[in-house]
């Protein structure tokens, strides 16, 4: 990696964000046509307004007098195990952080004159939080950079904070100003990695002699703060907040003999620092001889915090269409279908998210898992194989970032070409991208294409899958209003029937379900009433005694059949609370079968269908 902040303060480093006026003399004052989309522009217009291609300028030189500086003044822990952020006073007296919400400009405020994050305002408790007046504006220079750094909200920022605003982006990247300085040069554009965090889980196994804590002990001795842990999806973070690498046991794995199985789970990764990490990690698996086999996989979380219901059911259409026929040649065969822990993607696993969101999909061990997403609001990618080689997982982890990012900025299935270069289109894998997503492509591709040769050179029909009916779901999308009016039309009928009284026998399950059960009897009637259309309920009492209740009604459970219990409390009122329990049962069951909805129906309702 470059040395940034050196390159930085070089004299011609950033030579183009001040334009000076023999600079903007020398570049005439005539209009000139876009070179991507012909359209006239404007004398000394940086970025073209019609197409955004940023266009060849003049080099400019920002004189030493007039390169700002900035020094830390405090360091925070993130509550959300993000690692340690660093606020910095800039020389204009605005401040800086490192945080991603400010690289991003993202839930910033402007009430002492230039942007703050959350904790720059906490640093300094809001009320005494330093002003500044009427500061430095950003060039247009810096505004067309930052906006092909991702950056599209600028309205806050200082001149100098866009300065080093810039200089952390080229660090969170891995690459040097001039490499993207020249990718705008020759291409107007710009594809960079996105400011978004990720978390890997290694299944492994660890030599007995060394066990699950010698490992960590080696970790933490490199740097890398670790601890040993059961299996659990909590983080955590050393006394000085410093998220933790984690070593789990995993049920999963097959170890051969004399070793113990594992999964080493990464705390959550940043940028070209993540990487950093995760290759210093799993250096130190290989020197201490920790393996593989065909039990092991490495499983990728993507932060999609900001995802809707809507794209994540984009993101599963897109991977749906892409998986066979391109995704299984990024990983070894052993994961194509074959793996109850990985399933491939299929049409009732889209049509369920589609109509009932990421809670309709119960089942993890697919290959794109949506499972966590409402508890965790990360994707989970299962399909590559167990690893210990950075050179090979840092690639996959590059692809998975840019097509959710993708996504998020509207890539549908329909517009991707399910093919090796059509997919690295979509997601911005291309010759204008920057050294670590062509590297990336490079050996995606290599990797394609041997085992695209492996499966031919063996024949292997297997390889070749059903392809999954995306015009079906298509259908399902065009009618989702309709689907979704009835589940607003459900949730109305079954309020109604929850609040009603209507004039029913008065041992009807409608109407004895009102009445207030017992919260000591035994209630597990998922497992004592397997039927619910059964004639006859066998019901544990409160003690060691059962009750045998019987329906009177049609083949067909419905909330006007009676129930009778055998127990004299029964035959004194006509109900029970061996009744009552089962009435409550039913109840819901035949309502989840008349008049279904949707685990997150709430979210529907809130949103109008939306």
């Amino acid at each position: 990696m470059p040395d940034l902040l050196n390159d930085f303060l070089n004299p011609s480093f950033l030579s183009t964000l001040v334009v000076s006026n023999n600079a903007s003399q020398a570049s005439g004052q005539e209009s000139r046509n876009c070179r991507e989309c012909g359209e006239s522009i404007e004398p000394l217009v940086i970025e073209c307004p019609f197409c955004g291609t940023v266009n060849p300028f003049d080099k400019r030189r920002r004189e030493k007098s007039n390169r700002p500086e900035r020094e830390i003044t405090t360091t925070v822990a993130s509550e959300n195990h993000n690692g340690i952020y660093s606020i910095l006073k800039n020389s204009d007296g605005s401040f800086s952080c490192t945080c991603s919400s400010f690289l991003k400009q993202n839930d910033v405020q402007n009430g002492a004159g230039y942007a703050t994050c959350k904790h720059i305002r906490n640093n300094f408790n809001r009320s005494v939080l330093p002003q500044l007046d009427n500061p430095k504006q950003p060039t247009d220079w810096q505004k067309a950079f930052l906006k092909k750094l991702g950056v599209t909200n600028m309205e806050n920022l200082t001149n100098a904070q866009a300065y080093f605003l810039i200089k952390d982006h080229l660090d969170w990247q891995g690459v040097s100003y001039r490499e993207i300085e020249e990718m705008l040069q020759t291409h107007g554009k710009v594809s960079i990695l996105p400011i978004i965090g990720v978390g890997i889980e290694f299944e492994s196994h660890v030599p007995q002699s060394l066990g699950r804590e010698g490992l960590s002990a080696k970790l933490i001795e490199a740097g890398l703060p670790c601890r040993v842990t059961g299996y659990d999806h909590t983080l955590y973070t050393d006394e000085q907040g410093r998220p933790q690498f984690k070593i789990a046991t995993d049920g999963s794995v097959t170890a051969p003999e004399g070793f113990q199985p594992m999964e080493v789970v990464t705390p959550k990764l940043f940028g070209e620092k993540g990487f950093g990490d995760v290759s210093k990690m799993l250096q130190i698996l290989k020197d201490e001889n920790v393996g593989v086999n065909r039990s092991c996989s490495a499983h990728v979380h993507v932060s999609a915090y900001d995802y809707s219901d809507e794209e994540l059911l984009h993101l599963a259409l897109v991977w749906a269409k892409i998986e066979a026929p391109v995704l299984w040649y990024f990983v070894s065969p052993s994961r194509r279908n074959h793996n109850f822990y990985c399933k491939r993607i299929n049409g009732d696993y889209l049509e369920r998210l589609t109509i009932r969101g990421a809670s309709g999909i119960g089942d993890r061990c697919y290959s794109l898992n949506v499972a966590a997403f409402n508890q965790y609001k990360t994707v989970e990618f299962r399909l590559h194989n167990g690893t210990t080689n950075a050179e090979k997982i840092i690639p996959w982890v590059i692809f998975l970032m840019k097509l959710v990012e993708s996504v998020k900025n509207g890539l549908r299935h329909s517009e991707v070409e399910a093919t090796l270069e059509g997919v690295f289109k979509a997601v911005g894998m291309i010759d204008s991208a920057i050294t670590p997503i062509q590297r990336a492509r490079e050996f995606l591709a290599e990797r394609y294409e041997r085992f695209q040769q492996l499966r031919e050179d063996l024949e292997d029909t297997s390889a070749t899958p059903t392809p999954i009916n995306l015009e079906r779901i298509d259908d399902i999308l065009s009618r989702r209003p309709e689907l979704l009016d009835d589940v607003r039309r459900n949730y109305e009928v079954r309020q109604s029937l929850q609040n009603s009284a209507p004039a029913l026998a008065a041992n009807s399950i409608r109407n004895i379900r009102h009445l207030r059960a017992s919260r000591h009897m035994w209630t597990d009637m998922e497992n004592h009433v397997p039927d619910i259309d059964a004639a006859t309920y066998t019901i544990p009492g409160i003690s060691n005694s059962s009750f045998t209740l019987t329906r009177e009604g049609d083949n067909r459970v419905e909330l006007s059949d009676k129930l009778t219990c055998r127990c004299a409390a029964f035959r004194r009122g006509n109900f029970c609370l061996h009744s009552i329990n089962l009435a409550q049962h039913l109840f819901r069951k035949i309502l989840d079968r008349d008049y279904p909805l949707p685990a997150n129906h709430m979210d529907y309702i809130r949103q109008g269908g939306d």
